[in-house]
């Protein structure tokens, strides 16, 4: 009976562990995907500035209106609802996963193996042979990734409560995506160190502090984009409209705030597609694609201390 039960307790275990294991690596490859910003970048996309601007204006009201219906007046829950109104999903956040499936934005989509990554191996990037790359989309002559609206909206809610809500600073904030970029979900996976991750999370940590009136944006220049009504309901700021102008620059774009990668090997493989093309085109396909993009990136302005840690050096050096 001992043995029966120890058999069994074994298989449960083993069990678990193998869902674990299944989980650990979907929320992996669902939390690293990642974008070529180089083959499509000259392709003559329209600009989606302003239409993305009503998307996210569309979302915010969708908060307000299950806010006040269910926590009229409640800060907190207004914020824990519109985060999962962003970034909820069972996989990839809902407005990552709106702006890659609509057909209100021009946007260009690669498979892996017509991409800039088609000649790396399962070992050296086994997300991009388990899911899908991401799209592209031009936002205001920036190049930016679907993948950054995640980051924007998921990891910056995880910046402002770190940096404001907690009171433990900026600091604090960008290690914890320093860590992730070193680690499941950046160079320990995909092997690719993103400084356009890094930035739209900072991006995103203003977004949610100019969000609502809270102790932390009395000051701000952007924001509060909802406010609470006469009628104690919230309601959108007819003096501060949402645009994504205000937190977009060549910081999110992965053509100008270069990525590292793994290995010299890695970035060998990257660089012989950007040489083909260079050769076709006649143009600059190499990270920074435009240098002078570089002295474009000012919405960290106010942390000057941080630009090193959000800008790559590539950028740096030849801004």
């Amino acid at each position: 009976m001992d043995k029966k039960m120890n058999w069994m307790n074994l298989r449960i275990s083993l069990r678990k562990t193998f869902l674990a294991l299944v989980i650990g690596i979907i929320t992996t490859v669902s939390m690293a995907t990642e974008v070529d910003s180089f083959t499509q970048r000259y392709s003559g996309m329209r600009d989606s500035l302003s239409e993305l601007d009503r998307i996210c204006e569309e979302f915010i009201l969708r908060a307000l209106e299950k806010a006040n219906s269910e926590a009229p007046g409640d800060e907190e829950e207004l914020y824990d609802i519109a985060y999962k109104m962003f970034a909820g999903g069972w996989f990839w956040g809902n407005f990552e996963t709106y702006i890659k499936e609509t057909d209100r934005l021009d946007k260009r989509t690669i498979d892996r193996k017509d991409s800039i990554y088609s000649d790396l191996s399962f070992r050296q990037s086994f997300p991009m042979f388990l899911a899908s790359l991401g799209a592209i989309y031009d936002i205001g002559g920036v190049i930016v990734g679907s993948d950054k609206f995640g980051h924007y909206f998921e990891e910056g809610y995880k910046y402002y409560v770190e940096t404001f809500v907690e009171g433990k600073g900026v600091e604090s904030a960008l290690a914890i995506g320093e860590g992730e970029e070193n680690g499941f979900f950046g160079m320990a996976t995909t092997g690719i160190y993103s400084y356009g991750d890094l930035y739209a999370n900072f991006q995103g940590m203003r977004f949610w502090k100019d969000f609502a009136p809270n102790p932390f944006n009395s000051q701000s220049l952007v924001g509060p984009y909802v406010i609470m009504g006469g009628d104690g309901k919230w309601k959108l700021n007819a003096n501060h409209k949402f645009s994504w102008k205000d937190y977009i620059d060549p910081g999110w774009d992965e053509g100008i705030n270069c990525n590292k990668y793994f290995d010299a090997s890695y970035l060998e493989k990257i660089n012989k597609h950007l040489e083909l093309f260079e050769a076709r085109d006649n143009r600059n396909y190499h990270c920074p694609v435009v240098p002078e993009k570089c002295l474009e990136i000012d919405k960290i302005k106010d942390y000057p201390q941080l630009i090193n840690r959000l800008v790559s050096q590539d950028c740096i050096r030849r801004g």
